[in-house]
């Protein structure tokens, strides 16, 4: 699963920068656009964590 989910990301930030070349963007803007995507990647697994551990200690 994670083996999958690693090689979705990396097809992404290969399409990211793809798109990155043909609008000639700067590296640094390639740089924010995978921070963004990372982070909110990150965002509902951290969300749905909280309300987990949340739900188990308020029972």
């Amino acid at each position: 699963m994670v083996a999958g989910a690693a090689g979705a990301f990396l097809l992404a930030v290969k399409e990211t920068w793809e798109l990155a070349e043909h609008l000639e963007w700067s590296r640094l803007i390639f740089a924010a656009v995978i921070a963004a995507m990372v982070v909110l990647a990150l965002i509902p697994p951290s969300i749905a964590t909280s309300r987990a551990s949340a739900e188990r200690y308020a029972a």
